[in-house]
């Protein structure tokens, strides 16, 4: 994650995803539980615990009263979808490439075979008879390898289309812009 946005999120007191962000004063942003112990432990003046800008503590001792960060909170909920869609997509990015290694190996296989046949086929002390079986039996393999090569071909270009949509749209969720608000700190007050 980028860490602007990761330092945007991240409570600095916790140090985790920010929860029920809310401002101070000082326009500083934690998360209300971090606010609240912050407020238990002292009387009634406490300091930021970044700049040390003091504020009177909320009335009843309730952080709840104090303005959230709407901002920070879909930034949070943002982020968590990004980075959920971006472990969905590596991971179908994954299963594909692994299909299509898959579909190469069984390509290869398929055409060693029928060099198999074919040296087989051209060998000299074979029998007609089992020149013939040979022969029915390469014509078989030919048509297989055939119909192998054309679907794994509309396999391979399948999947390599679907790889290319979900890098595509990996790139997108990536660069998606984020809605920046302007946000009135003047009415942020207590």
């Amino acid at each position: 994650m980028n860490p602007v946005i990761g330092s945007m999120t991240e409570c600095p007191v916790c140090m985790e995803k920010l929860a029920n962000p809310k401002f101070l004063p000082c326009h500083h942003t934690f998360c209300c539980k971090c606010i609240q112990k912050l407020c238990s432990s002292h009387n009634s003046k406490v300091p930021c615990p970044v700049c040390r800008s003091t504020f009177d503590t909320p009335s009843n001792g309730r952080c709840s009263k104090l303005p959230t960060n709407a901002y920070a909170e879909e930034l949070v909920r943002e982020t968590g979808r990004f980075t959920d869609e971006k472990r969905e997509l590596e991971s179908r990015l994954e299963e594909i490439t692994e299909r299509l290694k898959d579909a190469e190996r069984k390509h290869e296989a398929a055409k060693a075979e029928v060099e198999t046949y074919k040296r087989v086929r051209t060998d000299s002390e074979v029998s007609a008879a089992e020149s013939r079986r040979l022969c029915d039996s390469l014509a078989l393999q030919q048509l297989l390898h055939i119909r192998m090569s054309q679907e794994i071909s509309e396999h391979t270009t399948g999947i390599k289309q679907a790889k290319e949509e979900i890098v595509k749209q990996f790139h997108q969720a990536k660069g998606r812009p984020i809605f920046w608000s302007r946000v009135n700190y003047g009415a942020c007050r207590l």
